[in-house]
């Protein structure tokens, strides 16, 4: 599969994302997450997410990594959409996320500092540009919505939701309600879900999560054509078999690395 070029720059950066010392043999968990992408009830592409634990000497760092890829039908042939995502989960929250869309590439990078305000970068071939936010205009980073040790608890808290996409740098707003229990199939499995509504300005997207906290189907409108994430099977318990040989050590991107 091709990935774009700008992908390469994130695949570079990644290490360079997280704040963290890892000791040398440090136990790394992984846990894997795989989605079936679906426009008018058609497979088009997929989402295959990695969420991996990894222990500190202050606790265990929860990061994402994911790769986006689809291909929609539209009037004049086909939009191939293709995206990078990488993630810290907790600590100083943030992300970096690299993406094409019909060629066009764009990066888009976001970081909580100590003092809870955010940094949110944006780089394309327009230009480039950085803004700051007070902590309490994010409620969820997208990222975050892959996170079960946050997502779901955030949505059962709050009846308006901020949002702040890694698609686009921007904070989408607009007000959620829990639409309650619903049972849905997860490969072989039929589990009870929780499903929530977020209707931002741009559009509507439904959201459902397993009562223990994972992302398993949500429901979006790209190009005015809804397109769906399925969760292919629930992931496997965690096994803290994986085993990491060297240190991770980590710091932030600037704008400039773009």
């Amino acid at each position: 599969m091709h990935r774009p070029t700008a992908a390469n720059t994130v695949a570079c950066c990644l290490i360079a994302l997280f704040t963290a010392l890892v000791s040398p043999a440090a136990q790394a968990d992984e846990l894997p997450l795989s989605y079936q992408l679906l426009a008018q009830d058609r497979p088009v592409g997929s989402r295959d997410v990695t969420i991996k634990y990894i222990p500190t000497d202050t606790g265990e760092l929860r990061l994402i990594e994911a790769w986006t890829s689809f291909v929609l039908p539209i009037a004049k042939g086909a939009l191939k959409y293709e995206q990078r995502l990488g993630a810290r989960f907790d600590g100083d929250r943030s992300f970096v996320a690299s993406m094409s869309t019909a060629g066009d590439v764009r990066e888009v990078q976001a970081r909580q500092a100590m003092d809870g305000t955010w940094s949110v970068s944006v780089a394309s071939a327009a230009g480039a540009h950085n803004q700051q936010l007070p902590g309490d205009a994010v409620d969820l980073l997208s990222s975050e919505l892959f996170d079960q040790q946050r997502a779901l608890r955030t949505l059962q808290s709050v009846d308006a939701l901020s949002l702040l996409s890694a698609e686009t740098g921007t904070i989408l707003s607009g007000p959620l309600t829990d639409l309650g229990p619903a049972s849905m199939a997860v490969g072989p499995a039929e589990i009870e879900v929780q499903r929530f509504r977020f209707d931002p300005p741009d559009g509507t997207m439904t959201l459902a999560y397993s009562n223990d906290g994972w992302l398993v189907a949500y429901d979006y409108k790209v190009l005015g054509m809804l397109v769906g994430a399925r969760l292919q099977k629930l992931p496997p318990a965690r096994s803290f078999d994986t085993v990491l040989d060297a240190p991770l050590t980590t710091g932030t991107i600037s704008e400039e690395a773009l």
